[in-house]
This record gives C-alpha cells, structure tokens and sequence, in this order.
C-alpha cells in the first residue's frame, strides 16, 4: 500500500473544549488501597482516608507500607470535556508516558499533544490545551473517571500496563443527564508489590469542572439570528415528517432501502459569501455520493448551501433514523459525507456553514460545526455501524493548517473515519476525492477498509503525492458496501 504509513502513529480526539483543573494533584505519600479480588496472596487491610469521596474530596494521605517496587515518573495529560449538550456522548481521555533515559520533559509533552491532534500554538499556561504534569508511575496503572450527573462508560481496560517512551490512552464516554455544572474526577491509581503482595495505591487525583446545557440553549447560544433563518423544522401546517424537513433545512430526503437500516446524510456547501471564498466542485461532490450510496441501498439526506442551524436540524434527523433502528434491535449502518470549507481551531474541526458572514475567531466559534458534534449524534458505538468522511480541507484561515483526525481509541468502536487529505494538510477543490469514492464504492466484494484504501492511492496517484487522503478504520470484523 502506498500510504500505509500514514496510518500509523497519527491519533487525535477532539473534544468539545478542552477542561480547566480545578485541584491539584496529590502525589505526596498517598494512601495504600487493597486490590478486591486480586490473586496471589490476600492483599492486607491498608488505611484508607475515613469518609473518603472522590467525587467531592482530595484523600489524606496515609503512613506507606514498605514497597519493593521504586515507582518512576512520566507525565499525563488530561484531555477533558468543558461544555457540553444534555444527553450527548462525549469523550475524555487520558494518556500516560513514563519517562525514558534522557527524556526531555518539553518533547514528551509535545508528542502527547501530538497525539491528541494538537500540534501547533500550544500555551500551557491557558486552558485551551490539556493540562500536563508529572506523576509517579509503575509498570501497570488504571484511571477512572467519576461524576454525579453523567453516566461515564470506560472504552479502554481499565487496568493497562505502561512503558517507558511510549504513551498509553484511556478512553471514556461521558453523557451528562442533567443541565447544569458538571464536576468530572479523575483518578489515577498506581499497581505496587509489597511484603504483603500486590496493593493499589492512589497516585493522584484531579477535579475538572464542565458547564451543560440543554440542546435548546445551545442553538441559542451558538447559533446566529439571520434573515430568513427558519428557526425551527416545525411549521404550522400538518405535514408529514419527511416533506416538514425538506421544506425547512433545503434538504432532500430519497429512500432506497425498505428496511431503512442504512442511511446517509451528504452535505456540501458552495455558495460561500466572498470573504469566505466560493467553492465549485462541492456540490458535484454531493451528487457523486448521493448516486453512489444509492446504489449501496442507503437512504438518502442530501443538502445543499445550508447554514449552522440547518445543519444541526439535518444532524438531528439523522440521528433520529440511526436512533429508531438501534431501538428496534436493528444493526444501522450511519454514513457522513461532508465537502465543503473545513478549518481546525485550537484542536477543534469546523465544517464551515454558508452563513458564515467572515472567517476569523469569532465567526468560526459562532457560527462553525464542530465534527465532534457530527459525531456525538450519528456514532452510537457498539450499536451501529459508521462511516464519518471529510472532503473539507480547504485553506481558508490563516490560523487553520489543516484538520486533525477525530480517533476513537476502542478497538471495535464502529466508528470508520476518513479525510480527503492527511492531517495537518489542506486539499485543493479539485473533487477528485469524490470522483474516486463514489467509483469505487459500488464494487462488490470489498470490505471498506479495502475500498477507502484504493480511493486513498488513487488520489495520491493522481496528485503527485501532495494530497493523500487519511483512514482511520475502528470497525471491528469486515463490512461490505456491495457483498461478494
């Protein structure tokens, strides 16, 4: 494979914001804590901090046992989300890099933040960026993440070994239940060995506090009033679902599959404002796809010049769909195609709206479509099946050098993610991305990873090597567009 290599080592998660600490680390002589279940010998009844609540409370550190394991240090940095919408999913993540001989504190952090798809105008001293600090580290460690409010599911084990030089992720999903401040902690444990055999010992912990707010609020918040917004897909006349969407987001709705278990939604915007820049292959990208998923047996979304709330109206029919197949015990298969203006801000992905009046801070932050928000409504890991594709890399900002991969660490998450040029690259609005995924997509016989592969040669091929498309594959098992 030509491009194989791109595929490793590149790994980013976009949250939505990035979280300001509120505690200190504790890493003074914490408290010795037994692990239940654990074999060999029956681990002693250690001292534990009396009413110790790790959702509200930092614990009193204890008199240590004698160890035989001398813990290390390494540094972890704390990926958590700030703000965040009732009853969506959200990740937080935590990587841990114990120390190598030699290792310059300033280049780990680096890599970390590297990995996190944060590569460049990085100021630690903000809370625009994880936060990273050093802490003592063993051969194998585990992290939890608490909260009341939000239900918190690990993605990764719990309990994973680490080793010097090379980081190790821990991935959560976060969906809050309730509006509101949300407090997130984080504690991370260290695995030691004793006289008295195997202990668990607290090696810190950290608080983060997150703001939530109800779907209502956040379009009123992020959304811009402008003259001919509808505001709302309800309207006064009864319709029937279908034509209500059409008639307000411009969207067309075509259905394929009579079962209804594969659905797409395909996005390009075009007509962008001056300022912005107009684009002229997008929507022949739009039509590539519509007629290629068509004949997969999707059903269909199409929309065209949509603006920031009619993208997120588009969103939420989507997700619906996906939603009433997963409850009715059904395997959907989700598929995004989105070509378009795409800008990268502090860590975070825009799809940029044709609304969007200028492009500068403020506007992006207003007006913008984060992908975390595409993937917090069409990704329901473990439930469905789907694909998430940027044809969006445009060079639009100067502050923008490119997107940044959305990467799901689970193994098996369902979730495939493909962008039409590499990280940290832009591509030219030349739609040969388009014209090779929608070619290839009805063959029969290849398994995604094989069809997304071909497209991603095909385009370096054609470019000369200066725009190759990325692939993330998280789908467990094979798939097939087209069985054999």
């Amino acid at each position: 494979m030509i491009v194989n290599c791109l595929k490793m080592g590149i790994v980013a998660l976009l949250s939505v914001g990035l979280a300001a600490c509120s505690a200190d680390m504790d890493t003074a002589a914490p408290p010795d804590i037994p692990i239940e279940g654990a074999p060999g010998p029956a681990p002693p009844t250690l001292p534990v901090s009396d009413g110790f609540d790790p959702i509200n409370e930092i614990p009193t550190p204890s008199e240590e046992t004698d160890v035989e394991e001398v813990p290390d240090e390494g540094r972890i940095v704390y990926n958590m989300p700030r703000e965040m919408v009732l009853e969506r999913s959200y990740f937080a993540e935590i990587l841990i890099q114990p120390f190598e001989d030699g290792a310059v504190i300033e280049e780990v952090d680096q890599a970390l933040l590297n990995e996190l798809g944060i590569t460049e105008n990085i100021d630690p001293s903000t809370d625009e960026v994880p936060l990273i600090e050093t802490i003592e580290t063993t051969n194998e460690m585990s992290v939890e993440i608490r909260a009341n409010g939000a239900e918190v599911i690990a993605l990764t084990d719990v309990r994973q070994a680490t080793a010097s030089g090379d980081s190790t992720p821990w991935l959560w999903e976060v969906t809050p239940s309730r509006a509101g401040p949300l407090k997130l902690t984080v504690i991370v444990y260290q695995f030691q060995m004793s006289d008295a055999g195997e202990t668990r010992r607290i090696a810190g912990i950290k608080q983060f506090d997150a703001t939530v707010i109800s779907e209502a609020d956040l379009l009123e918040v992020r959304t811009p009033a402008r003259v001919g917004s509808p505001g709302t897909i309800e309207t006064a006349s009864p319709m029937p679902e279908r034509d209500r969407f059409t008639e307000s987001t411009g969207c067309e709705t075509t259905y394929t599959n009579v079962d209804r278990e594969r659905w797409a939604l395909v996005i390009s915007n075009q007509d962008y404002a001056a300022s912005v820049g107009p684009l002229a292959n997008t929507h022949l990208d739009n039509q590539r796809l519509g007629e290629a998923l068509q004949i997969t047996g999707f059903n269909i979304i199409q929309c065209r010049d949509i603006g920031a709330l009619e993208t997120r109206n588009a969103l939420s029919r989507f997700a619906r769909e996906i939603n009433q197949q997963i409850d009715a015990s059904a395997e959907p298969v989700a598929f995004f195609y989105y070509s378009g203006h795409g800008i990268n801000l502090g860590g975070r992905n825009y799809m940029v709206p044709v609304d969007m009046p200028d492009i500068n801070e403020t506007t992006i932050e207003t007006y913008g479509v984060g992908f975390d928000e595409v993937l917090n409504r069409i990704w329901f890991p473990n439930d469905s099946t789907s694909f998430a594709v940027f044809d969006a890399c445009r060079n639009v900002y100067g502050g923008s050098k490119g997107l940044q991969p959305i990467v799901a660490r689970a193994t098996g998450a369902g979730l495939f993610q493909a962008f039409a040029t590499a990280p940290g690259k832009v591509a030219a609005d030349n739609g040969y991305y388009s014209e090779a995924l929608s070619s290839v997509l009805p063959e029969a016989g290849l398994r995604a990873e094989m069809v997304f592969n071909r497209v991603q040669d095909t385009v370096a091929e054609r470019t000369g090597f200066t725009q190759i498309p990325f692939n993330n594959d998280g789908i467990a098992g094979e798939f097939y567009f087209v069985e054999p």
